[in-house]
């Protein structure tokens, strides 16, 4: 049997894209006890450490390379995570994947975590 391939046309919710890319995405009761929010500019969205637990604000191994690879807007160091319009566009198809189109109405801060790591780490890795 061949694999069939779906096109699934989806609105994406503005408010998703403020939520995904806000500072307070990175509360401990969302993303902040895997995620720590490092540096943010409006064009290139956040720098982020995964794993934030490991070491002190400011001593992540790293870091003033990750910090010139993300303004450069190149690949990052290992455990170093680019959360933008574009991750924060990832996480909404995984959302609509997992809980279909209007995932967003009935989230909470669980469901935000959930689709931001299958985003930003490929699968669903703390929690």
């Amino acid at each position: 049997m061949t694999a069939l391939v779906v096109t699934l046309d989806t609105t994406v919710d503005p408010a998703w894209m403020r939520t995904a890319t806000d500072a307070e995405i990175f509360a401990r009761t969302c993303c902040g006890y895997w995620a720590r929010g490092v540096a943010h500019q409006s064009d290139l969205g956040w720098l982020v450490w995964e794993s934030p637990d490991k070491c002190r604000s400011g001593e992540e191994p790293d870091r003033e390379e990750a910090l010139a690879a993300w303004q450069a807007r190149t690949a990052l160091p290992a455990s170093w995570l680019r959360l933008d319009a574009a991750a924060a566009l990832r996480a909404w198809v995984a959302g609509v994947r997992r809980w279909g189109e209007h995932w967003f109405q009935r989230a909470d801060q669980e469901r935000y975590d959930v689709v931001l790591q299958e985003a930003l780490l490929g699968e669903v890795r703390y929690g």
